[in-house]
């Protein structure tokens, strides 16, 4: 397993708990292999009990260029069991939706 030294020492230091020290390396392992860390992401957000969790993963795939991340962002917003889950799918689904149609709107030059 990859891991970002740097963060793991900072968030040990904050006294971080296992999941935000999973989130710190799933967040340096997307640079590095992006398609594992997808997986790991998606795994995250469909099978994880832990709603915080599952919302820190939303962020990483809505905030990262990654192939596939519509139909995960539609399916947590429309079927995660977390209210405030679900709206943070929702809101990311919203935000990658725009920004693929300002994209294709653009003119060409």
């Amino acid at each position: 397993m990859l891991y970002d030294e740097k963060a793991l020492v900072t968030a040990a230091q904050e006294g971080k708990d296992d999941a935000d020290i999973k989130i710190a390396d799933l967040s340096a392992l997307i640079v590095i292999d992006r398609e594992q860390a997808v997986s790991r992401l998606v795994d995250i957000i469909e099978k994880s009990k832990d709603a915080d969790l599952r919302k820190k993963a939303i962020f990483i795939l809505g905030t990262n260029k990654v192939a596939g991340a519509i139909p995960v962002l539609a399916k947590a917003a429309k079927n995660d069991v977390d209210k405030g889950t679900r709206a943070a799918a929702s809101s990311w689904l919203r935000w990658r939706n725009h920004r693929l149609h300002r994209a294709g709107s653009r003119p060409h030059s």
